[in-house]
Formats: C-alpha cells, sequence, structure tokens
C-alpha cells in the first residue's frame, strides 16, 4: 500500500492515482457529460428567469419514493421547493413578473447546457495520451470519449470540467486557460452558437 496516497484527501486522477500534493503543475478536471435542454419561456426559459425561480416551480413537488428522505431531498431538494413556493420570496415574485412576460413573447423557448458527472477525476494531460492511444490502436481504435468512457467507470462523458483551487495554483496559466478553452468549446459546439459569457 502507498501510504504517500493516504496522506491527503479530497480527487484521486483515475489513471495515475496521485491527487494534486503529488503531482501540483498538472492541471485535474473532472469526466463530465453535456447536454442541451431546451426550456420554454414559461418554465423559466427567459433571460429574466436565470436564477432559477420557475425552473424550480416547474419541478414536481416531491421527489420518487426511492430518493425521499435521501441526503439530497433533506438537503437541497426540498429546501428549494419550500423556497421557491414562499409567496414572499424573490422567487415568487421573479415567477410571476416571468409569468407575465412569458404570455407577452408566446411559444419561444432558450436553449440551456445541463452537465452531470459521476465524479471521476483526471489529469488532462493523461487524457490527452489516452486520447492518443486510444485513437492508434492496432486491433481496436475507439473515439476520445469511446475510450474515455472506458476510464470513467463506463459512465458517458463528451468534456472535463476543468478544475481549479488553491491547492493547484501552480499549474501553467497556458494549461488552465485551455482547459477553459476546450470546456467551452464544447459548450458552444453543443448549443450551436457562441456564447457572450463562460458563465
Amino acid at each position: 500500500m502507498d501510504v504517500r496516497k493516504e496522506d491527503e484527501s479530497g480527487l484521486t486522477c483515475t489513471v495515475c492515482q496521485d491527487r494534486r500534493r503529488y503531482q501540483p503543475s498538472e492541471m485535474l478536471g473532472m469526466y463530465a457529460f453535456l447536454k442541451r435542454v431546451t426550456v420554454h419561456y414559461s418554465k423559466g426559459g427567459s433571460r429574466s428567469s436565470i436564477d432559477g425561480a420557475l425552473m424550480i416551480l416547474s419541478l414536481q413537488p416531491r421527489l420518487p419514493d426511492s430518493l425521499q428522505g435521501s441526503e439530497p431531498d433533506d438537503e437541497w431538494y426540498q429546501p428549494s421547493i419550500d423556497l421557491a413556493t414562499t409567496p414572499k420570496t424573490t422567487f415568487h415574485r421573479a415567477s410571476t413578473m416571468a409569468t407575465a412576460a412569458s404570455s407577452v413573447i408566446g411559444s419561444r423557448s432558450c436553449n440551456f447546457i445541463t452537465t452531470v458527472t459521476a465524479g471521476n477525476a483526471i489529469h488532462c494531460s493523461y487524457h490527452a495520451r489516452a486520447r492518443s492511444t486510444d485513437r492508434n490502436h492496432a486491433k481496436a481504435p475507439k473515439s476520445e470519449w469511446e475510450g474515455a468512457s472506458l476510464r470513467n467507470s463506463r459512465v458517458s462523458c463528451n468534456v472535463i470540467l476543468p478544475l481549479m483551487s488553491k491547492g493547484n495554483s501552480r499549474v501553467p496559466v497556458m494549461e488552465l486557460g485551455n482547459a477553459l478553452v476546450n470546456h467551452q468549446q464544447a459548450v458552444t459546439n453543443m448549443l450551436g452558437s457562441k456564447r457572450k459569457s463562460m458563465l
């Protein structure tokens, strides 16, 4: 057993099993799956609803039975629903204004990106090497994300979400910039148009 890997908690690279402390100059990212979601204006798709008020209000009042009483239900879902349905909150006022605006706008929709992850991290340099190896494999060549899915515990992925913290402040700025550009390019390709902001 490698004692050095027990000293630090946190994300571990799925390839080398090292954490940030032992490779502080390597960019660490999280395998993630991006999906485009079209939201109707009446369901929170308008720019005035960007705070998510109508989206929260359009959710089911309860999670499925299998998730009720779970930590996400108790700590996130129910408090969000309770806050959104309280008449005195800004959520409610924002949703009322957005509903009025949506009646004027009609049947327009807006596109958003949703991101999910299985929680598997990888050093970006290892992903780049693995991508090249997968593509050039003599017997069974794979696409970039086909191979990445295998490293991501067979969970679908189509982007690497770059992770920054004080713990990896020694990552070269150029490497961080490239990781952010790659992520934003994936989002732009998914939406079909370039966004005005990285947020």
